[in-house]
């Protein structure tokens, strides 16, 4: 059975149970959050990362085995648990992604994406949503406390951001760029999606 008519299937037998109010459902979600260790480059103030989360990591062959299982149902995958998801053993799970024919739903800091790195995962790739915590130097050190944390990896202070021109050199165009903002985060007129082909919406 190919993976779109076991969507299909899933997708009526979730209509089915809603319709009938069952209480013991038939179908299986469809929508997978899973990451196989919660490690993080960042400890953000609002995060529980800050408050010394213990780091916890799975065995790659249990992780392997679980999804496996899980992902010949499934139609998207967040790989993050209060963690960073280019950490989460990236490589596999790209390749289970294309094996499961799965595709990716990301939040991620985006302080360990390189353009090469976007172009081999793009095509697995749902959506993905950059956390940019603040346009102001300021309030962006305050939230991420950049005196206590720098990418484990490169050593580069994660103060020092790329742009996106550079991160998404092929993004097609017209590819929304979306702003969540709170009052300590208020767009200046230097906040922009600094790539032509992102549009802010």
């Amino acid at each position: 059975m190919s993976k779109i008519v076991r969507e299909l299937r899933n997708y009526y037998s979730v209509i089915a149970d809603l319709a009938t109010e069952a209480e013991e459902w038939t179908s299986k979600p469809a929508w997978l959050e899973f990451a196989p260790n919660n490690v993080c480059n960042l400890r953000c103030i609002m995060c529980q990362q800050a408050d010394g989360l213990p780091v916890e990591v799975m065995k790659t062959d249990d992780a392997v085995k679980l999804l496996d299982e899980i992902l010949p149902d499934m139609t998207l995958w967040t790989p993050s648990a209060l963690s960073e998801p280019m950490l989460a053993n990236f490589p596999m799970v790209l390749k289970k992604c294309r094996e499961h024919e799965v595709y990716l739903n990301m939040y991620s800091n985006c302080t360990l994406l390189t353009g090469e790195k976007f172009a081999d995962m793009a095509d697995r790739v749902h959506k993905l949503w950059i956390s940019f915590d603040s346009p102001r130097k300021e309030v962006f050190e305050m939230l991420r406390d950049l005196s206590a944390i720098s990418s484990p990896r490169s050593r580069t202070p994660v103060a020092k951001t790329t742009p996106a021109s550079q991160i998404f050199p092929t993004v097609p165009p017209r590819v929304p760029c979306e702003r969540w903002l709170t009052s300590s985060t208020q767009a200046s007129e230097e906040t922009r999606c600094d790539s032509p082909g992102l549009s802010k919406r």
